[in-house]
């Protein structure tokens, strides 16, 4: 779908070049990126007209995030699901270069945040109401850099799902779990603080207000003081 963002309005479609196979993909150098499982498929935005078809060595399903002529995906290890692992292509060819190894237990992909120096990769994995485990790893070699457990419980804490925004000038990262969003410190890679939705709703005057699941997006107001969240079934902003 394109959409005029000023305007707020639909201003065309773009044909799926995989009919419902599409599973995810990302947006780099101009071109869209629409992954299908164990192929992938290079858009232009502007003319919704196939560039390229090109095969992959490692299914993907799900988002792409690029960085340094590099693209990572978060794959789904073992059939039931038994873990995680990134995956490494060259932006260019999507020739596959590199997997980290398995990050155990099941977490959702689509949860890689790069860092802005593009030198680390951020992820968060774990079984809902159990603590969930923060991972940070090499963007150039995928070994993993420390792991941290994240106390959770079915209210709080949690994993996300990607969703994040930087505050640079004070080392920061935001990053949303179950109902809350971790302050991570961008030098030391330590949790620094964390916040949680039902606190802003309590002291908003909306006591039984419900904080939702999963944070789809967290957002930074240009001067850095504001937040503005919105969890996965819509149901707070």
């Amino acid at each position: 779908v394109k959409v005029d963002l000023k305007a707020g309005e639909v201003t065309g479609l773009i044909p799926s070049p995989a009919g419902s196979n599409v599973w995810g993909g990302g947006y780099w150098n101009g071109q869209i990126y629409l992954t299908a499982g164990d192929h992938l498929f290079i858009m232009d935005p502007a003319t919704g007209t196939l560039i390229r078809r090109l095969p992959l060595e490692a299914a993907v399903y799900g988002t792409l995030v690029f960085s340094g002529g590099m693209a990572y995906h978060a794959a789904r290890v073992g059939n039931p699901w038994s873990g995680s692992q990134v995956l490494q292509f060259d932006a260019a060819t999507f020739k596959l270069l590199r997997k980290s190894e398995v990050l155990p237990e099941s977490g959702a992909s689509d949860r890689l945040i790069v860092s802005p120096d593009g030198s680390k990769l951020y992820t968060t994995y774990g079984q809902i109401g159990q603590n969930a485990h923060f991972v940070i790893l090499d963007a150039a070699t995928l070994a993993v850099r420390k792991a941290i457990d994240i106390p959770s419980d079915f209210s709080q804490g949690g994993a996300g799902s990607g969703a994040s925004d930087f505050d640079v000038a004070n080392r920061l990262l935001y990053m949303g779990g179950f109902n809350s969003i971790y302050k991570i410190n961008l030098d030391s890679d330590q949790i620094v603080g964390q916040l949680n939705v039902r606190d802003a709703l309590k002291a908003a005057g909306k006591p039984n207000g419900d904080g939702g699941t999963a944070l789809n997006g967290i957002w930074l107001s240009p001067a850095k003081d504001l937040l503005m969240v919105v969890s996965s079934d819509f149901s707070t902003m």
